[in-house]
Formats: structure tokens, C-alpha cells, sequence
């Protein structure tokens, strides 16, 4: 029973941390929307990877980065899901799925605001 307890503790607490940036994002208010949430979400990331508690070594910056993507602009979660998952099948390096998953989800970003 306790093994199954710190089971569930350990899921609600990662769940409730993935969600962070979101949350922060959502709070920002109605008129300045786009411009704060993106400004939030870039802090919580930046607060994730570098936090005081960890001497600034570090963190759970892809755990918050995601989420305030899909806040952002869901339809881009797909196509950073399939960047991310196919570079680390290939390379095994979660760093290097985060970079090149962003960088082609800015890329088609781009390319779908000029047009």
C-alpha cells in the first residue's frame, strides 16, 4: 500500500510540475496575452533549467517548455513531438531532440506567418 501511495504522490507531483508553465502563462492578462504568456513561459523554462535550489546546474526545462507550447500554439506540439522523438531515436540525447525539435517548430512557425 505505501509503494503504491508514493506511486500516486510521485505521478500527481511530476503531473503538476509539467503543467507549471502553463499555468504561469494562463494568469497573464487578456490584452497582453500572446506578448506575457510567451514572457512567462520563457521564464519558467529559464527558472526550470537554472534553479537556485540546484546552484544553477540544471533542471526540468523540457517538463515546463512543452506545455507552455501547447499554450501557445497547440497545432506546433505535434510536429515538435515528431522532431524530438525521432532525434533522440537516432542520437539517444534528449538535449539534442529539445534543440532541433524547437528549432524546426520556430521554422514552420515562421514559414506559416509569412504566408
Amino acid at each position: 500500500v505505501a509503494r503504491r501511495t508514493a506511486h500516486a504522490t510521485h505521478v500527481a507531483r511530476r503531473t503538476a510540475h509539467a503543467t507549471h508553465g502553463a499555468r504561469r502563462a494562463a494568469r497573464a492578462p487578456r490584452a497582453a496575452r500572446p506578448a506575457a504568456a510567451a514572457a512567462a513561459g520563457i521564464a519558467s523554462v529559464i527558472g526550470h533549467n537554472y534553479t537556485i535550489f540546484l546552484k544553477f546546474q540544471g533542471g526540468k526545462g523540457l517538463a515546463s517548455g512543452l506545455p507552455v507550447l501547447f499554450y501557445l500554439n497547440p497545432l506546433l506540439v505535434p510536429i515538435w513531438l515528431v522532431a524530438f522523438f525521432a532525434t533522440v531515436a537516432v542520437t539517444r540525447w534528449l538535449v539534442l531532440g529539445q534543440i532541433v525539435g524547437t528549432l524546426i517548430t520556430l521554422h514552420s512557425n515562421r514559414s506559416h506567418r509569412k504566408n
